[in-house]
């Protein structure tokens, strides 16, 4: 993630989860020692080997996947089978709410095998679970991965006769995510505009918001300032629009931050500090103060007080410090202590408590880390896939 200063090696985030209060250092130590970054686009070899279902199993490549099978229906699939779907989607679903990404991927993994088994490989059972094993492979930054189940689940949908745009503008929109944390930003503009396309071809233009977040931090990489907020102040009428929509509170929230990251690279800081301050107390009421998404916007408004010390006294470097501990002891809980991010987060606090006391001996330690904001794209939209529970 990262003034919206952002290059290749500042890859936003996409993780929607809450940080984990007990055994989440132990599972960022099992992340860290398979080698996962939360930064970089590396993914992750020999992970899969501690695993029943290899994600190459589902390539397109792959002579098991090409042979034809006709999709069981519903009525067929015997009971204990649809039983065991449920669980583990449900399962899935908690492990991430609690910040538990790899255990979260198993059991996506088990939905996908179970799905297969129930309904065959070309179902859109088992399209919609490629896009959701997508999603977990994405959230523990495997991108490669997550992009190959994507790119089979869009796969089986045009070789299919399944009438389910939703479900391919989803698919479609998670592929160009991953194309944006690859760096590929013409393959992953193509697929936002065939999202957008499927969605106003069927649902109309007022359903279109969560794509075109993406569209506006593709403009903000390509430092188009004008473009990015005049489509993010598109988004902002349509979430304002359905407020009472606890989902469009929380997309608020992320155009919000997205729009003082335009605000502190074009200039323009008590804006940039307002916009923050409004994503920060959305996304503590919604998403809870350990998120690491609230963590993030906590990040970049303190990296702000402490640049801009706007109050010409030490309140604006108290607020600061506190902000930094804040994100320090929310990634350690969530990532572990010797994560990247968390050390980041330990210096930055460090820093902070430096300058209160006058001193600025680890300032110059820091500074290349804590010199732009980071820019959040929008959170998957899983709720949007049509489930079969």
């Amino acid at each position: 993630g990262k003034g919206c200063n952002m290059d290749s090696q500042q890859i936003p985030r996409q993780v929607e989860c809450r940080a984990e209060s007990s055994k989440s250092g132990q599972e960022a130590d099992e992340l860290k020692s398979r080698g996962q970054a939360t930064q970089g686009c590396k993914s992750t070899q020999g992970y899969q080997n501690h695993h029943s279902l290899d994600p190459k199993s589902i390539s397109p490549s792959n002579p098991e996947v090409q042979g034809s099978q006709r999709p069981k229906e519903p009525a067929e699939v015997p009971l204990s089978l649809k039983i065991a779907i449920k669980a583990a989607k449900e399962h899935a679903e908690y492990l991430s709410g609690q910040g538990k990404l790899l255990r979260a991927l198993n059991r996506r993994k088990d939905v996908l095998h179970f799905s297969q088994s129930a309904f065959g490989r070309n179902s859109l059972q088992f399209c919609l679970a490629c896009h959701q094993l997508g999603l977990a492979y994405y959230d523990v930054s495997e991108f490669k991965n997550a992009l190959e189940c994507l790119e089979q689940g869009i796969q089986i949908y045009e070789e299919s006769d399944f009438h389910q745009p939703q479900a391919l503008a989803d698919l479609c929109l998670a592929a160009g995510i991953c194309f944006f944390a690859l760096d590929d930003l013409q393959e992953a503009m193509q697929h936002y505009r065939r999202s957008l396309q499927i969605l106003r071809d069927n649902f109309g233009h007022e359903v279109t918001g969560e794509v075109l977040m993406n569209v506006a931090l593709l403009q903000i990489r390509k430092k188009l300032w004008e473009d990015a907020q005049q489509t993010l102040e598109t988004v902002q009428k349509m979430f304002e629009a359905d407020y009472r929509n606890s989902k469009s509170k929380r997309l608020l929230a992320d155009v919000l931050h997205n729009q003082a990251c335009i605000f502190q690279a074009t200039g323009k800081t008590s804006q940039a500090i307002l916009a923050f301050r409004r994503s920060l107390k959305l996304r503590d009421k919604l998403l809870g103060p350990n998120h690491l998404f609230t963590a993030a916007t906590a990040r970049d408004l303190a990296n702000l007080l402490m640049r801009e010390d706007v109050d010409g006294d030490q309140k604006s470097l108290t607020e600061a410090e506190q902000l930094f501990k804040r994100v320090y002891e929310t990634r350690r809980q969530a990532l572990g202590s010797d994560h990247e991010e968390s050390v980041s987060s330990k210096l930055e606090w460090h820093s902070a408590k430096s300058k209160l006391k006058g001193l600025s001996t680890i300032q110059s330690t820091t500074s290349s880390s804590i010199s732009s904001a980071d820019t959040i794209p929008y959170s998957q939209p899983i709720a949007n896939v049509p489930s079969i529970c």
